[in-house]
């Protein structure tokens, strides 16, 4: 729901999407293996057109089992993204702000297998978002733009006391 009409009913600012997409994954080995995804597409919006997107996006993963009990995976990705959500306005209209556009960031993550019960892993990760906002007030300017940077080490680990259940901390 985008805003409201008159009435105070909710109008949608429905969107239309065209991706055309190639995919591949290779096994290189027995304990190694590719995975790739291309994507070239659109999204239009029919009220809110600041939030418009065309461009290539993809995905590409590396994943390496080096041993029986270490596994590593190597990953970079480029998405659209849209972290929307619903606001009132200084007139107290109802209406909506939207911010991450494109989303690109990699990680690596490595897992250690310790017994047959404890998992533990390890992850380095940044991501870098576009920033666009698009929120329909008087008072506030019309659109902005910007970028933001995460970086984050995660440290898991994950215990299985029977077959049924798992537990875990990250």
């Amino acid at each position: 729901n985008f805003s409201t009409d008159a009435s105070g009913r909710f109008v949608a600012d429905r969107f239309r999407r065209r991706d055309l997409q190639l995919l591949a994954t290779h096994a290189i080995s027995g304990a190694s293996s590719l995975e790739a995804r291309l994507a070239s597409g659109r999204t239009t919006y029919d009220l809110n057109q600041r939030r418009n997107f065309s461009g290539v996006t993809g995905s590409f993963s590396w994943t390496w089992q080096a041993s029986g009990k270490l596994r590593s995976v190597l990953s970079a990705s480029r998405d659209t993204g849209q972290d929307s959500y619903a606001t009132l306005s200084a007139l107290r209209q109802a209406s909506t702000a939207d911010y991450s556009r494109v989303n690109a960031g990699a990680r690596l993550q490595l897992e250690y297998l310790a017994t047959a019960k404890l998992n533990v892993g390890l992850s380095w990760s940044t991501e870098r978002r576009d920033l666009v906002r698009t929120i329909d007030d008087p008072f506030i300017p019309e659109s902005a733009s910007g970028t933001d940077r995460t970086r984050y080490t995660m440290l898991t680990l994950r215990w299985a006391p029977v077959r049924s259940a798992l537990l875990g901390c990250e």
